[in-house]
């Protein structure tokens, strides 16, 4: 049996699918690079698979597993046999995990935001604020949106259609913050007076509705169930309220201008960096927005179009939506050094 790489990734109501969508996107970059690629996740919303199907990626999902949970023996059963390459992507791994799965694989990588160096075989951090001295300890570092990990419909994702009607906003929050935070967003887009359509991706978890928005006679909103992609919504919006997390680059690649606001002590750093380089809006931590200062910033970037498009050009440089396929040619390349070592 072709052993393959293993990418064993968290996901979850308070979790998001943020470390899902990514290791999906090198997962897609191993395939087309010739190797067989198989994530590895706790039991997922029905939303989330149909997110994995029908791209080439296996798919395992095993019942009780843990944030962080990694070992040998759940390695070999997901597999069949022992994986080619491991990687790990979630906070809650840390050194025990590469304890745990010492001489397991050719090589172990792990996918990082917060620049704390473990002393895996490679380390794929994506983040424009990436500091690649923070590894020093890690072989292969694979350093900056030159790595960002984007599906494959982010590497071409068309062109932006012509503006028909109404201004569209899109908001995506992700994990659980959708429930706490779109209605304080939809009083800052009511706040705004302009004529928009709003848009609210929701997730598989949500205990929120449509009918517990705010309304106002000059905002029109539609409460989405979640999608395998968003592609389509990020070409189609005007404007999109973020949070600092993995969409900030699919934003970017769609050339969609962005309002990015905080969620974790994690997006603090990547946030600010997309802001200085002109790529994006800060608003600050979502949980403390004030919704008439936002409806006011809203207003101001609705209003003017040339500011918008400043901002998607300056995103649109920041990654070239080919991260993953080339992350997943340096892990392969450094897997076929390590099995080759004596």
């Amino acid at each position: 049996m072709n052993a393959p790489v293993v990418l064993r990734c968290d996901a979850g109501e308070q979790i998001g699918a943020g470390h899902l969508v990514r290791s999906l996107a090198l997962g897609e970059g191993l395939v087309r690079c010739g190797a067989r690629a198989l994530l590895l996740t706790p039991p997922l919303p029905e939303a989330w698979r149909q997110m994995v199907a029908d791209r080439g990626v296996e798919l395992v999902e095993a019942q009780g597993l843990a944030p962080g949970q990694i070992s040998a023996e759940l390695l070999t059963e997901a597999a069949g046999t022992p994986p080619r390459a491991l990687v790990l992507d979630g906070y809650a791994f840390g050194a025990e995990a590469l304890e745990a799965v010492a001489g397991m694989a050719a090589l172990v990588t792990m996918i990082c935001d917060h620049g704390e160096d473990l002393g895996a075989d490679a380390v794929i951090d994506p983040n424009l604020s990436a500091d690649p001295d923070r590894y020093s300890r890690t072989p292969l570092r694979l350093i900056g949106p030159r790595y960002a990990l984007l599906r494959e419909e982010f590497r071409q994702p068309g062109p932006r259609p012509a503006a028909t009607g109404r201004p569209r906003v899109l908001v995506c929050l992700g994990g659980s913050a959708t429930a706490t935070l779109v209605p304080r967003l939809a009083r800052a887009l009511a706040a705004s007076g302009a004529p928009i359509e709003v848009r609210v991706i929701g997730n598989p978890h949500d205990r929120v509705g449509p009918e517990e928005l705010p309304s106002a006679d000059e905002m029109e909103i539609h409460w989405l169930q979640p999608r395998p992609s968003l592609v389509d919504e990020l070409l189609a919006a005007d404007l999109a309220l973020l949070a600092a997390g993995g969409v900030r680059f699919e934003a970017a690649r769609c050339g969609c201008p962005m309002v990015l606001g905080i969620l974790a002590d994690n997006q603090v750093a990547d946030a600010r960096a997309f802001a200085r380089c002109g790529a994006a809006v800060l608003a600050g931590w979502w949980e403390q927005v004030d919704p008439r200062a936002l409806g006011r910033e809203i207003r101001t970037l609705l209003d003017d179009p040339g500011k918008r498009k400043t901002l998607a050009q300056r995103a649109a440089e920041i990654a070239d939506g080919h991260g993953a396929e080339r992350a997943a040619r340096a892990l392969l390349t450094a897997a076929r050094q390590q099995e080759t070592c004596p």
